[in-house]
């Protein structure tokens, strides 16, 4: 009797489980501060199901790759090692943030990093596509502002040279 009734109420229930977890239609905000990556993911639904989705971390829903590993669709090639997974944390009902560091250089925030061809749902706005960016060489910056500034203070000392 106790199996048919737990039979009954997995049958029953079994069907709505998978809904209820899946993942609401989000947005994804990339920003690049010096060499780290910042992501903000909002939820982007109705009232219940944006508190009825109540996940502490969503981690594994992003990853950063680099843009050369990145197909034309936005999908990575191959899963590899060079990738740096966003870990991202509640900060608020349907926001979530995170960051991950990078090297210099071209790169890609890829949804769903783990799954393979199209991502369903990204035609049709519920989820985002992959975002590409790049992250400038600080040192390099810093060395093109010393060598303007050298390149002014020689100008200014050969304008005076030449007026005596």
């Amino acid at each position: 009797m106790r199996r048919l009734l737990l039979l009954t109420a997995v049958f029953c229930l079994g069907p709505s489980l998978p809904t209820s977890a899946k993942l609401p239609p989000f947005e994804m905000e990339v920003e690049t501060p010096g060499e780290t990556v910042e992501v903000t993911v909002r939820i982007v639904a109705d009232e219940t199901l944006l508190h009825g989705f109540d996940s502490p971390d969503l981690d594994g829903l992003l990853a950063v790759f680099p843009a050369g590993q990145v197909d034309d669709e936005g999908r990575p090639q191959t899963v590899l090692e060079a990738r740096a997974d966003v870990p991202l944390s509640r900060v608020g009902p349907g926001t979530y943030q995170g960051s991950a560091t990078v090297e210099p250089g071209h790169w890609a925030v890829v949804p769903f990093p783990g799954v393979n061809g199209d991502v369903q749902g990204t035609a049709d706005g519920w989820y985002p596509n992959t975002v590409l960016f790049e992250v400038g060489d600080e040192g390099s910056r810093i060395w093109a502002l010393a060598a303007l500034a050298a390149l002014t203070v020689v100008a200014w000392r050969l304008r005076d040279v030449a007026r005596v």
